[in-house]
């Protein structure tokens, strides 16, 4: 499972680079990075699949069937599956998005949100166990909490500081052409300021959605060494 939910979170990342940085972009859903994100779904929900083939019973609920905290992470795989198909509906009828539209569009939307569910299975099922348990099941959860922090910085990177343009200028103003809608003229001095203004924001956002998760494993369980080597 774990493998998988690794599998689907490279594939996540190899189509985001295709996305932004392939030129001219190929126009269709079946690329050689949607096959790697779709089959590393694939390798999960065949995973989960067999799981509850093998457990279940008639006196077990489907809940029942799979380890706890794994229940979520089959609901993800539906949902992920529906927003896959949906996804390749909407390249036929709308194209392939670029930029930001490739992020926010619902179908992908929808992929993350079932994306999310599935990669944090190991992490959930962590929480409800002990937690003096041993190094490689620790190990399973933190690589799925990397996951976790992996799809949200990459689903906001149009706010990241590290993302998007750069602005310098010497000590005098620098007139742009062009003007804001109060009739005052747009200069390098004021984009700056927006820039900075930008970096601040991107710089707290993406700090949340690095330690968020961090904090609220901590109410569970403690953070062995190394950790947060493998979460960054």
């Amino acid at each position: 499972m774990l493998a998988g939910a690794v599998w689907l979170v490279a594939g996540v990342a190899i189509d985001g680079w295709a996305h932004n940085t392939i030129r001219p972009l190929i126009d269709t859903f079946f690329t050689p990075w949607h096959a790697i994100l779709y089959s590393g779904y694939l390798a999960t929900s065949a995973v989960l699949a067999v799981t509850v083939a093998r457990n279940r019973t008639p006196d077990l609920t489907w809940r029942g069937v799979l380890p706890r905290g794994y229940d979520a992470a089959l609901v993800g795989v539906v949902i992920f599956g529906v927003a896959g198909l949906l996804d390749m509906v909407w390249h036929i009828v709308f194209g392939i998005e670029v930029d930001v539209g490739t992020l926010l569009s619902p179908t992908h939307l929808g992929l993350a949100i079932g994306g999310t569910l599935i990669i944090t299975g190991p992490l959930r099922a962590a929480w409800f166990r002990a937690s003096d348990e041993s190094w490689s099941r620790h190990l399973t959860a933190v690589v799925s909490l990397a996951g976790l922090v992996t799809l949200l910085t990459f689903m906001t990177q149009y706010a990241s500081p590290f993302a998007g343009l750069s602005v310098s200028a010497g000590s005098e103003p620098i007139w742009l052409t062009g003007s804001l809608r109060d009739g005052s003229d747009l200069t390098l001095s004021r984009v700056i300021a927006w820039q900075e203004i930008r970096g601040i924001f991107g710089l707290l956002l993406q700090s949340g959605l690095v330690m968020g998760p961090v904090l609220v494993v901590l109410r569970r369980d403690s953070l062995r060494p190394g950790d947060m080597t493998v979460v960054l």
